[in-house]
C-alpha cells in the first residue's frame, strides 16, 4: 500500500514538474521575444492610451474585463514581425491563450490596457485608440465624451463591420453604455 502511495506521489510530482518546465519554455521562447515590442508599444502610446480617461476606462471594464489581456495576446501574435506565425487556427488559439495567461506576469494591468489602447485596429490605416478618437471625432482621446468612448470601444471589436454600419454600430455603442452603467 505505501508503495502504491509512492508511486502515485512520484507520478503527481513528475507531473507537475513536467507541467511548469512546459510553462517555462513557453514563456522564454514566446513571451519574452514579444515583451521588447510590447514595452516599446507602451512607450510610444500617446498620454491619452497611457492614462485613458474614466469613460474610456469604464467602458472598457465592461467590455473587457480581465480578458483584456487576451486581446493584448491577441495584437502581439499578429502585430510582432518576428514571431512565426502559426501555421492552423487551433495552434494560433494556443499560442494566444499562452501568452495570455503568461503576459501578467511581465506586464502590468495598466501596460495591458495601454497596449491595446495603443495598438488596436481601428480601421483602414487606423491604429490605436486616440488615432481612431482624432479622425472619427476629431478629439483626442482624453477630450472624448462617454458616447464617443463607447464608440471607440464598439469600433474596436469588428471595425469594418461597424463601420459600414452605423445602426450596428449605434446599438453595439448603446449596449456598452448600458453595461458600463451598471
Amino acid at each position: 500500500m505505501r508503495r502504491i502511495l509512492r508511486l502515485l506521489i512520484r507520478s503527481l510530482l513528475a507531473i507537475v514538474g513536467v507541467a511548469l518546465v512546459a510553462i517555462a519554455v513557453v514563456d522564454l521562447t514566446v513571451v519574452q521575444p514579444l515583451l521588447l515590442s510590447a514595452r516599446a508599444a507602451v512607450a510610444a502610446a500617446s498620454p491619452g492610451e497611457r492614462s485613458p480617461p474614466e469613460s474610456i476606462a469604464r467602458v472598457l471594464r465592461s467590455a473587457y474585463g480581465k480578458e483584456i489581456r487576451f486581446s493584448a495576446a491577441r495584437i502581439l501574435v499578429n502585430q510582432s514581425p518576428p514571431y512565426p506565425q502559426p501555421r492552423s487556427q487551433l495552434r494560433r488559439q494556443f499560442v494566444e491563450l499562452a501568452i495570455g495567461v503568461l503576459i501578467p506576469l511581465h506586464l502590468s494591468q495598466a501596460e495591458i490596457t495601454t497596449l491595446v489602447l495603443a495598438q488596436t485596429s481601428m480601421g483602414p490605416d487606423v491604429h490605436g485608440f486616440n488615432s481612431a478618437s482624432v479622425r472619427y471625432f476629431g478629439v483626442p482621446l482624453e477630450r472624448a465624451s462617454a458616447v464617443e468612448a463607447a464608440t471607440l470601444v464598439a469600433i474596436s471589436y469588428a471595425p469594418l463591420v461597424y463601420l459600414s454600419s452605423p445602426d450596428r454600430l449605434a446599438k453595439r455603442t448603446q449596449h456598452l453604455l448600458s453595461r458600463s452603467d451598471e
